[in-house]
């Protein structure tokens, strides 16, 4: 539940991580039925579809306040996870595997300063 600064209170707008989330997982997914493709490709993909999402619902809304407001926002959420359970390729309950993330960088045992075996007159 969110509270903006205007004062207008969204019930649903962990549809739209789930929107990004689902579209990142079913482009790099080993279990998905999509292309894959690199992580890095996926967020703006991700956030294009994600903000098509919100253009969708926001237009129809945005004279709505108070009680209205938050009812279309948390019925948007709840059309996203039946949606999510209905359709076979987002897997439902079940879920994506291996979904792709960001590699860290190896971290090697470089030292950034230059050491000593022994101090100097402690012979």
């Amino acid at each position: 539940m969110v509270v903006g600064y205007a004062g207008l209170l969204d019930l649903g707008y962990v549809a739209f991580f789930a929107v990004g989330s689902y579209c990142a997982a079913m482009l790099t997914s080993p279990d998905s039925p999509f292309l894959h493709i690199p992580y890095l490709w996926t967020i703006p993909i991700a956030m294009a579809v994600t903000m098509f999402f919100g253009v969708v619902l926001g237009v129809p809304t945005l004279r709505l306040r108070g009680d209205y407001l938050a009812i279309v926002t948390l019925g948007f959420g709840e059309i996203v996870r039946i949606l999510a359970t209905i359709i076979p390729a987002m897997k439902g309950q079940v879920g994506f595997q291996n979904v792709g993330h960001p590699r860290a960088p190896r971290l090697t045992e470089r030292r950034s300063f230059p050491t000593r075996t022994a101090c100097p007159g402690t012979g």
